[in-house]
């Protein structure tokens, strides 16, 4: 009989974080200036919503928030809200904060494509950066829920079903 069910991995996906002075040297060198946040950010940081030998429920739900950024298009065009994230797994007891800290340690689980477009642009946040320029702040989370084997994933945009979600899980 199983009593308590235990993730054999860490689960994440890959974000931006906000540079520090007080970052490791590797995480220092890789700082890029964000036209779209104002300020320098360091890409290929994971963020681990799931940790090695984490207790899981039978049934879990499972949020994963996202913010994107998408720059106002010129002309009235509508901007595009299709994205595009990676799962991630990494099979070490303390997995790296960062995919070039350990990029051999950190794998591919599935693409997880996001449609938002069928949210009204008037629902988002609109906002100006220091060159004038225009961008909607885009926020959603994505809910993985697991039943038994089975993972499904679920957009939501304040708290409600929206867009369209799916997956296509890469060969290992």
């Amino acid at each position: 009989m199983v009593h308590k069910r235990r993730s054999r991995r860490n689960y994440g996906y890959l974000c931006s974080s906000s540079y520090d002075d007080s970052m490791a040297a590797d995480v220092k060198s890789r700082k890029r200036w964000s036209p779209t946040h104002d300020r320098w950010m360091v890409d290929g940081n994971i963020q681990w919503y799931i940790k090695r030998d984490q207790v899981i429920a039978q049934t879990a739900v499972i949020t994963f928030p996202f913010i994107q950024m998408v720059q106002m298009p010129h002309g009235g065009a509508v901007p595009n809200l299709r994205f595009v994230d990676t799962l991630l797994s990494c099979d070490l007891d303390t997995a790296p904060d960062y995919k070039f800290q350990n990029p051999n340690a950190v794998s591919t689980v599935c693409t997880v494509h996001s449609d938002l477009s069928g949210v009204p642009l008037s629902k988002f946040v609109l906002k100006k950066n220091s060159d004038g320029r225009k961008y909607y702040k885009v926020p959603f989370d994505m809910t993985m829920t697991i039943v038994d084997e089975v993972i499904k994933f679920e957009l939501k945009y304040q708290g409600e079903s929206y867009g369209v979600v799916t997956t296509r899980f890469d060969e290992q």
